[in-house]
């Protein structure tokens, strides 16, 4: 059954869905940096054994620069993860008002369902009392002409 309220649903359906991608692609992005780390202190890592044998080889400005990365990733992730706090929050919202917009379809839906039975009974009703009416009168008329 069709509601008023399908448009606003639908409307709601889609933001939660949009919602879901961006949430999804900010975990995705948040798991990109993780990885990024990873691999940067690995590499830091691996230079500094390399370099460890040999004095004559300065890492120092090169570490700088990886620890530079890392901060810049760890700066990044801050900010991915700030984000995917407010798309939770929105997500949250999204939801709640969906739900309210479908109880309130779901309420309009039954409300129509029962004005229907009602009117249906009403209808049923009066047939029966027309039908009652009218077998009383044609009692009645046959009465009328027997004793009259």
């Amino acid at each position: 059954m069709k509601t008023p309220y399908d448009p606003a649903v639908r409307i709601g359906k889609r933001t939660l869905e949009s919602i879901r991608i961006s949430l999804r692609a900010e975990m995705i992005h948040i798991a990109a940096l993780d990885d990024q780390t990873t691999y940067v202190a690995a590499q830091k890592a691996r230079e500094c054994e390399t370099a460890e044998g040999d004095w004559t080889v300065s890492t120092y400005d090169w570490l700088r620069a990886r620890q530079a990365q890392i901060q810049n990733i760890a700066q990044d992730k801050a900010q991915a993860e700030a984000a995917l706090g407010r798309l939770q929050k929105e997500a949250a919202q999204a939801y709640g008002q969906l739900q309210s917009t479908q109880s309130a379809a779901t309420l309009w839906t039954q409300h129509a369902r029962q004005r229907h039975q009602r009117k249906a009974q009403a209808e049923a009703d009066d047939l029966t009392n027309m039908r009652l009416l009218l077998r009383r009168r044609r009692a009645a008329k046959q009465a009328a002409m027997r004793y009259g």
